[in-house]
């Protein structure tokens, strides 16, 4: 499906993607009353955004699934000077940081705390493969869920068209948005290195997820910034 996207419209463009596809539902009693959840573009700002950041991550926490990930974002985290659900910044915080370093501070990532530089969210996408919810871990119907939705998120990748995506853990879910061969061995986070793919004006990195313990802060966004410049 080919989306013709403007400033002013491509929110609503995502949202039709969601409706177009809400007859999606997971197999098995318990799971029937789980909704899509709405994910994308944060705000109208990604479309001017130089470069356009996409996150790719696993799932949304969310028991009973439905709702929209961009309000909760806008509503809880960046309006708010201190969220109503505070775990938001073990996922959060870190994309805060990076996306500032990308976009705003010369790829640095700045000292300030990320209540002062939240508003970056603004500016960048972030997609989860599994848009039923999960839990605090990874649930037991992620895989079901991800191969659902898998059309969903290569609507979304075509509609927001990245200049960069930086995957969360979800690397390896690389088809999922490009439905087409590249090759992906050894596309792989480790404690040294990120590897990144070009293909064409566009960088793919292979990152740890954001709620991670491997390396210091610093050190992820040093790897991201590094796999951008090359």
């Amino acid at each position: 499906m080919k989306i013709e996207v403007n400033s002013e419209d491509f929110i609503k463009k995502n949202k039709m993607i969601f409706d177009m596809n809400e007859h999606l539902r997971l197999d098995g009693q318990i799971n029937q009353a789980r909704n899509l959840i709405i994910d994308g573009p944060i705000s109208e700002k990604y479309f001017g955004s130089q470069p356009k950041i996409l996150w790719v991550l696993k799932e949304a926490h969310s028991d009973k699934g439905g709702g929209s990930l961009i309000k909760h974002l806008n509503n809880d985290f960046i309006e708010r000077d201190i969220p109503g659900y505070p775990k938001w910044h073990t996922t959060w915080g870190l994309i805060v940081k990076v996306s500032h370093a990308i976009l705003f501070n010369n790829f640095i990532m700045s000292d300030y705390s990320y209540r002062d530089i939240k508003t970056s969210l603004r500016h960048i996408a972030a997609i989860n493969l599994n848009k039923f919810g999960g839990g605090e871990t990874e649930s037991d119907h992620y895989h079901e869920g991800s191969q659902k939705c898998k059309n969903i998120v290569q609507d979304q990748y075509k509609l927001l068209d990245p200049d960069i995506v930086i995957f969360g853990g979800t690397s390896h879910y690389l088809s999922h948005l490009i439905n087409r061969d590249i090759d992906i061995q050894n596309f792989y986070p480790r404690k040294s290195e990120f590897p990144y793919i070009k293909d064409g004006k566009k960088t793919f990195i292979a990152a740890y997820h954001t709620n991670q313990k491997e390396l210091r802060h610093t050190k992820y966004c040093e790897y991201i910034c590094a796999a951008i410049s090359m």
